[in-house]
């Protein structure tokens, strides 16, 4: 499914995560596969990405750490931890937010769970979905639960968010160089320079950890067999123009 599952960091002066050591930590630190298969289990993708596999039009970025073991990536964890002035003995307290479903009380959970021996010392808040995305918007959050659906099958949809003009720029990135490139994807006429540009503003997202991707969405669709002309796709969109029920025998 063209959809994203992921916690935003607050990069404004003052958020404990502006640091941009802590955020690297926190993503070396996050065992997404423990979320995908053990507590949710449903089929869903682990990323160490941010547009969606399903988008097959685009040349996906990736996370420099992707292919350490765990322990290579917890080792690197903890050393930035402690440049940044924190560790076991002297924890951060670092509080987790998220709208209100019972998985994403699990996946906070197993987030600070993940991350407390690094020295983070999580708490976790609760609020209602117009409560919690109207904290994000105003920046009153330090890591907060997100999720993007895509309406057109094109990486511009999830990577124009994150430009400073943008009411969708939870993190509140400020990056020229961001703007530019997402600029230069809107303008650009050629097929794979746009390309380029959309892969090269996705990986400065990675690169720059201004978001910690979970997993991509997947679909779980119940179909009679008497139903003919369903066909999943990326967008989940389904015109019933296309589909008819086969007569009973």
């Amino acid at each position: 499914m063209l959809g994203e599952y992921f916690y935003a960091f607050n990069l404004r002066d003052g958020s404990p995560v502006a640091d941009p050591r802590i955020r690297r930590a926190l993503n070396l630190a996050t065992r997404r596969d423990v979320i995908t298969e053990r507590i949710l289990g449903m089929g869903q993708i682990p990323s160490l990405h941010f547009v969606p596999n399903a988008l097959t039009d685009h040349t996906g970025g990736r996370f420099d750490f992707a292919d350490w073991p765990m322990e290579k990536r917890m080792a690197r964890a903890r050393e930035l931890m402690a440049e940044a002035g924190f560790g076991p003995e002297h924890p951060l307290a670092l509080e987790l937010r998220y709208n209100t479903l019972e998985d994403h009380k699990k996946i906070a959970v197993a987030l600070g769970a993940m991350w407390k021996p690094l020295g983070v010392a999580a708490t976790l808040t609760n609020t209602e979905a117009a409560v919690h995305y109207r904290d994000l918007a105003q920046g009153n959050y330090q890591v907060g639960r997100y999720g993007m659906i895509a309406t057109i099958a094109d990486a511009y949809d999830f990577l124009n968010a994150f430009t400073s003009d943008n009411t969708s720029n939870a993190p509140g990135l400020h990056s020229p160089t961001y703007d530019a490139l997402i600029s230069a994807a809107a303008s650009e006429g050629d097929a794979q320079a746009r390309r380029q540009h959309l892969h090269e503003a996705e990986q400065y997202l990675l690169d720059n950890d201004v978001v910690l991707p979970l997993y991509d969405y997947v679909t779980s669709s119940l179909i009679t067999p008497r139903l003919e002309g369903w066909a999943p796709n990326a967008l989940d969109v389904h015109p019933s123009r296309f589909m008819h029920f086969e007569a009973s025998p």
